[in-house]
């Protein structure tokens, strides 16, 4: 079979589905898409599909691989939606009085809970040891900081080895613990976002770090990334923090050790 195009990333799958009209998350646009095949002249998707998921070490037919994709792509380490109450399983409160169940009335957050961080509030959550780790989030916050903000961080129990930081302009920074800062996105004070963060373990030099925005939670801006970090351990907690004035929100948690396409 002639493969007329070829897809190298799931956004750019992503971004040619939604383009023909398909709404919903990955899997759900793939087989309505396999639904409507013989009705479909557009022959560069269908071999681009196969192409995708063979590159990817499926094998079999195409609703075989679809399903099994499926099954890969959303096999979370944890979630977090925060619509229980009170401190969530595998959280802990280190500073201060973080709000596990605050209403995210006004804020364009998922659910009727979200997280809320003060200043001089701070949180943790532990999850399974992996040497490479995504994690998605929604993030909002409502003031600029004074001085940079680390909101973010990701720890080897104490060992820190990737920080997320709020600029005095609103905008991100990555940070690879052993490497140089990275200014981000600036997704702007008030403005619900969808944040992805990629870690990577290294051996000395090489360790990776990313950090990708998006507005929808399926199409991701081009972020930034260090491939430089001197971490060489597993990833295991991440904590957050506030220490600066106004409040942090957080919602709608994803932690996989594979990439996440659809964060919503």
């Amino acid at each position: 079979m002639p493969i007329e195009e070829n897809f190298e990333t799931i956004d750019e799958l992503v971004e040619r589905l939604v383009g023909k009209g398909y709404t919903g998350a990955l899997n759900d646009m793939l087989l309505a898409y396999y639904n409507i095949w013989n009705d479909d002249t557009d022959t560069s998707l269908k071999d681009a599909q196969y192409k995708f998921l063979i590159n990817r070490g499926l094998t079999g037919s195409l609703p075989d691989m679809l399903f099994e994709y499926d099954s890969i792509l959303y096999s979370y380490l944890a979630t977090q939606d925060f619509e229980g109450t009170g401190t969530p399983d595998n959280w802990s409160i280190r500073i201060g009085t973080p709000d596990f169940d605050y209403s995210t009335t006004g804020l364009s957050m998922k659910g009727d809970e979200c997280l809320q961080i003060e200043q001089n509030d701070s949180a943790e959550a532990s999850f399974t040891a992996s040497s490479t780790i995504y994690i998605t989030a929604m993030l909002r916050y409502d003031t600029l900081p004074a001085a940079d903000n680390t909101f973010f961080s990701l720890y080897n129990d104490g060992n820190r080895l990737l920080r997320v930081r709020i600029r005095t302009n609103g905008q991100l920074r990555l940070i690879n613990e052993g490497d140089a800062g990275y200014n981000g996105d600036n997704p702007g004070i008030n403005t619900t976002v969808y944040v992805k963060l990629r870690y990577t373990k290294g051996t000395g030099s090489d360790a990776i770090a990313a950090l990708y925005t998006s507005s929808d939670g399926i199409t991701w801006s081009s972020g930034v990334e260090s491939t430089a970090g001197t971490s060489t351990l597993d990833a295991n907690m991440a904590r957050l923090d506030n220490e600066a004035a106004g409040s942090i929100y957080i919602d709608n948690i994803l932690l996989s050790t594979e990439d996440i396409v659809d964060a919503r």
